[in-house]
């Protein structure tokens, strides 16, 4: 049987967590950092409800974006993006390799987009996209600045074969992910990622979300580069500062939004069917 419980105590150094959790055989592995435990999960619970705070990052208009940036979107060669694309205040001379066809005030089209392509300068849409904009400058500064962290610095920022719970994690360095990571929780869980540094993710390696954990519940909020390696799979909202690259292959399940470019080559972008 299950129930609801409130940790509150870990007798070992007698520290101290507000977390609520569905408790299911969950045992205190190891310390990872000043005031933070990581508890291992012996058996999948059965029921939704893993943390006990929902972290949401409100997208609004940026949110009906695949991706969204402000100064470049290139593909070196052929990519697959499943949504809408969109750049502004750069025009249609920062979408580069996408054979727009189509285009008229409102929107171009291009064999590589499912969805629509939209630019500044396309008068029809020109208040609309600056809107988008601000939307997600505003929401990467309200999904950096949220505080409390559940988790500082863990793993010094190596999750290469981290089982991360949901929570909210906060990096005062670089991230890497240099081998598999798995994220473990329910449809209704969050996870909000704070990143002062860069981001990358080795080739060959992916995001793996077990339980019924969700893409669109996972928000990346990274203040320098991100990088995808070749052959990589990401999940989860890339709420970037500066730029995205996308090495040859790489894929990614949710969104790109970066405040300055995007570079993709042989990528494949899916949005997820929901947002906040």
């Amino acid at each position: 049987t299950q129930a609801s419980v409130t940790m509150t105590t870990f007798d070992a150094s007698k520290k101290k967590t507000g977390l609520s959790h569905v408790w299911h055989d969950f045992k205190v592995q190891k310390e990872i950092g000043e005031g933070d435990w990581y508890m291992e999960e012996l058996f999948p619970p059965q029921c939704a409800g893993v943390n006990a705070r929902l972290l949401v990052v409100n997208l609004k208009s940026a949110g009906n974006f695949a991706i969204l940036a402000q100064s470049g979107i290139n593909t070196i060669s052929p990519s697959a993006i499943i949504g809408d694309v969109g750049i502004s205040p750069m025009g249609q001379a920062g979408l580069v390799g996408f054979g727009l066809t189509d285009d008229s005030t409102d929107a171009a089209t291009s064999r590589q987009v499912s969805g629509f392509v939209y630019a500044a300068d396309m008068t029809g849409v020109t208040s609309t996209m600056a809107a988008a904009v601000l939307d997600m400058r505003a929401a990467y500064t309200a999904a950096s600045t949220v505080a409390k962290a559940d988790y500082i610095d863990r793993k010094s920022g190596e999750l290469g074969g981290e089982k991360l719970l949901p929570g909210l994690y906060q990096f005062g360095t670089v991230v890497t992910i240099s081998d598999d990571c798995t994220f473990y929780g329910s449809s209704a869980d969050t996870w909000l990622i704070q990143i002062a540094g860069t981001l990358s993710i080795a080739s060959k390696k992916k995001i793996i979300l077990t339980g019924g954990a969700l893409a669109e519940n996972i928000v990346w909020v990274v203040a320098g580069a991100v990088s995808f390696g070749a052959s990589s799979h990401f999940e989860g909202i890339v709420l970037g500062k500066t730029s995205a690259t996308f090495k040859s292959g790489s894929t990614i399940y949710g969104r790109v939004l970066v405040q300055t470019s995007v570079s993709l080559d042989s990528t494949e972008i899916t949005q997820p069917d929901s947002f906040y």
